[in-house]
């Protein structure tokens, strides 16, 4: 017996380290939406391979066939669906570009991972809500740091006009979001806890998380913050004995907004005049026109590889910046609707569910309660703004929100039931 209980910890350790080399060679070689597949995406698909190995494709047809869960059956069934129907119409009936069509199903497969990966996490006896947060924040650090030693970034001028980097949008990545969203959340708690010493670690986490998101001014994740810290200390301000710390917290916030939010916040509505919300409605109105051109595209889609003419770049491109209309351009309306069914599940109702948990004083006490609020923050440009939903981030967070799924109903029917000030 003991035999076995060691062999099982060494088989851990090894699909840890799998999970380990994928999250580390991401985040320090590659990119959000590569052009290619190189040698370092290769690395990433080679150790996603191993995690899923059989059992996570197992799983996927035991979700066809066994009645069980009626949420596995569902996303079996929407992720066979869409490696087979989208991929039929754009390889045979469009005749896309087969390597357009390979960086569309990629991407599919990230979706995913909490379906490929769920047998992985079943059978890892170790704590994958905090292994999945720590690894977004290890890519959104490391991004964040590739960003900033690019050549013309200057870091002593963020908030004083807009820089691009390289193009590769870096700052985009969800986890640098997550990052950002996680180190405020979690330096609060800790300030809750007066534990100085690790609210100022994370503080300084989150304001280096910051800076790629400043230097461009990417406006969804930088309102999006600002809004969950005034949440998170709206909701300290229920508990009983917390004035004093809010006021501090509150003093510190406004130091650090005098200092660097004004100018910042400035460029935020500088941009809104400049740009607008960047033509994203008539990008919707362009996707709409294709899906709605024909009998086949309204039901199927283009296919994965698919292009429209953009508005914006005035070129026929392959993404949208919103997931529930890019599912609809590659796989019309089924698409759309498995879309819908992430975004309600993975989305709204956690998000309900996890305000209504943070009323919970004990929640808030909990590693669970930072990490579920900086995943919905990350999430909501990827659905809304960004084509980020075809990033391996992605599918963590999808992950993540998946594996604390349960723990987040109890508290938040717990918060229900009357355990507000607890």
């Amino acid at each position: 017996m003991r035999g076995i209980s060691v062999r099982a910890l060494k088989l851990d350790y090894y699909w840890l380290l799998v999970f380990a080399v994928m999250i580390g060679v991401y985040g320090l070689f590659s990119e959000p939406t590569p052009e290619a597949v190189g040698p370092f995406e290769a690395v990433v698909g080679v150790c996603l391979v191993l995690l899923v190995g059989l059992r996570g494709v197992a799983a996927t047809v035991e979700g066809l066939v066994s009645g069980g869960r009626v949420s596995l059956t569902c996303y079996s069934i929407a992720l066979w669906y869409l490696l087979l129907v989208p991929t039929f119409g754009g390889t045979i009936v469009a005749g896309n570009n087969m390597t357009d069509v390979a960086r569309d199903l990629i991407p599919l497969l990230y979706m995913f991972l909490f379906v490929l990966l769920g047998p992985l996490v079943r059978d890892v006896d170790v704590d994958w809500q905090a292994v999945i947060a720590y690894s977004l924040v290890f890519v959104g650090v490391a991004f964040t740091v590739r960003f900033l030693w690019l050549e013309n970034v200057r870091v002593l001028e963020i908030g004083r006009g807009i820089q691009f980097g390289d193009m590769r949008y870096l700052p985009m990545e969800p986890a640098v979001t997550f990052s950002a969203a996680f180190g405020a959340l979690e330096a609060i708690r800790a300030l809750e806890r007066r534990r100085w010493v690790v609210a100022g670690w994370f503080g300084f986490l989150a304001l280096v998380s910051i800076l790629p998101l400043a230097a461009m001014v990417v406006r969804a994740p930088l309102m999006l913050l600002a809004l969950v810290v005034l949440f998170r200390l709206a909701v300290m301000m229920w508990a009983p004995m917390n004035w004093r710390l809010v006021a501090m917290i509150s003093l510190a916030l406004w130091l650090v907004m005098w200092t660097f939010g004004g100018s910042i916040a400035g460029l935020v509505l500088e941009k809104f005049e400049a740009v607008g919300l960047n033509t994203k409605g008539l990008e919707l109105s362009a996707v709409f026109n294709v899906v709605s051109g024909s009998a086949w595209n309204s039901v199927f889609g283009g296919g994965w590889g698919s292009v429209y003419l953009s508005p914006a770049y005035a070129e026929p491109v392959r993404f949208v910046h919103n997931f529930p209309a890019y599912m609809a351009l590659k796989a019309g309306t089924i698409g759309f609707v498995i879309a819908v069914l992430i975004v309600w599940q993975f989305y709204i109702l956690r998000g309900v569910m996890w305000l209504i948990a943070m009323q919970n004083l004990r929640f808030r006490d909990k590693f669970k309660g930072s990490a579920e609020g900086a995943c919905l923050v990350a999430l909501t440009p990827c659905i809304l703004v960004q084509p980020t939903f075809k990033s391996l981030s992605f599918g963590l967070l999808l992950l993540l929100t998946s594996v604390g799924s349960r723990g987040l109903q109890k508290w938040s029917s717990r918060s229900q039931a009357g355990g507000v000030r607890e």
